[in-house]
């Protein structure tokens, strides 16, 4: 049986055509939807192990994946971008970025809309989900969320703002 593909017109992966569900304010096609939870299924069963691989995929995701214009899309942009900030910029592992996350939460403050970039050159859920062994799949994962970091650079100084507002 062959498998028709489309584009997910958020990240840009190719991915497989099909209805389904997708996420509520995170817009991607169904298709990119199942790759993603397809992975974080198999990072949940490899446990704390991959804690770090986890992190990354899910605020790659997000981060690649915005929505549009509103209040959660907002913050849940700023609290996976900050993630990952601290994780490739400052070796934060897993654990303190959660911290980190729940912190910047505190309070429930309105964030302010990041314009996204274009995700034309990043790399996308689907990379990661084509590897064919758990250390290529790591190394997919540490690659994929250093390409979404690098997309969103230019609202780096928000980020590092917002992320030392909490660390003191």
């Amino acid at each position: 049986m062959r498998v028709t593909v489309e584009r997910c017109f958020s990240c840009h992966a190719s991915v497989p055509r099909i209805q389904g569900p997708t996420h509520e304010y995170m817009t991607s096609s169904p298709g990119c939807w199942k790759l993603f939870t397809g992975l974080l299924d198999v990072l949940q069963r490899d446990g704390p192990a991959a804690a770090g691989e986890l992190q990354n995929a899910v605020d790659a995701y997000a981060a690649q994946h915005p929505g549009r214009p509103g209040r959660r899309e907002s913050q849940s942009v700023h609290v996976h971008l900050a993630s990952l900030y601290l994780g490739l910029e400052r070796g934060f592992d897993a654990l303190a970025r959660q911290r980190a996350m729940q912190a910047l939460l505190r309070g429930r403050p309105a964030f302010a809309w990041l314009e996204p970039p274009s995700f034309a050159n990043t790399l996308t859920v689907a990379d990661v989900v084509a590897c064919r062994s758990d250390a290529a799949r790591r190394e997919a994962i540490g690659a994929w969320a250093a390409s979404v970091w690098d997309a969103w650079k230019p609202h780096r100084a928000t980020l590092a703002g917002a992320v030392a507002g909490i660390l003191g």
